[in-house]
């Protein structure tokens, strides 16, 4: 094969969502996050028992703000993104780093029996979790987690999630 027909993988690709815009200002749009899982989302949602527990549950309302530098208006749907490899790095942090912490607490205080070891456990995870919170705030990853806009997506009455224009996409 020559180079030239070796194409680049896409570097960091965001996870996409669709967001409905609720209000706006001259300076910033607020927008609700449209729920995306497969609870009425498909043809076996009738059968589905996510979409039963998430009957029992509830959904929970996400609103978050965002520059408006692409004139948005009330009741339009857009696709909004969000830095793949930092939604990586943000779940890896949020999870590994108390379980490390778990497992070394545990494994630290395996020689004083049962009780060392589920004390360190315990102690382990308040630190792991702490470390974490730490880690978190002080690179900043706040601002790169904020997600942008992408592009305006599908009407209420196209057909398809709004992303792809196809449906279950």
């Amino acid at each position: 094969m020559t180079p030239a027909l070796i194409a680049d993988p896409p570097r960091d690709r965001p996870v996409e969502g669709v967001a409905r815009v609720i209000a706006v200002s001259d300076e910033a749009a607020w927008l609700e996050a449209e729920p995306k899982s497969a609870c009425g989302g498909c043809a076996s949602a009738g059968h589905c028992g996510v979409s039963a527990l998430s009957g029992l549950f509830g959904r929970k309302r996400t609103r978050f703000r965002l520059a408006n530098d692409f004139d948005a208006r009330p009741g339009e749907r857009v696709v909004i993104g969000i830095s793949q490899s930092m939604v990586l790095r943000a779940s890896l942090i949020a999870y590994m780093v108390p379980l490390l912490g778990l497992l070394i607490g545990a494994v630290g205080g395996a020689g004083l029996g049962d009780p060392g070891s589920i004390g360190g456990a315990v102690a382990g995870f308040a630190a792991g979790f702490l470390a974490a919170r730490r880690l978190s705030a002080g690179r900043g990853a706040a601002g790169r987690l904020d997600p942008v806009f992408l592009r305006r997506a599908a009407a209420d009455g196209a057909p398809g999630c709004g992303l792809d224009g196809r449906p279950g996409g």
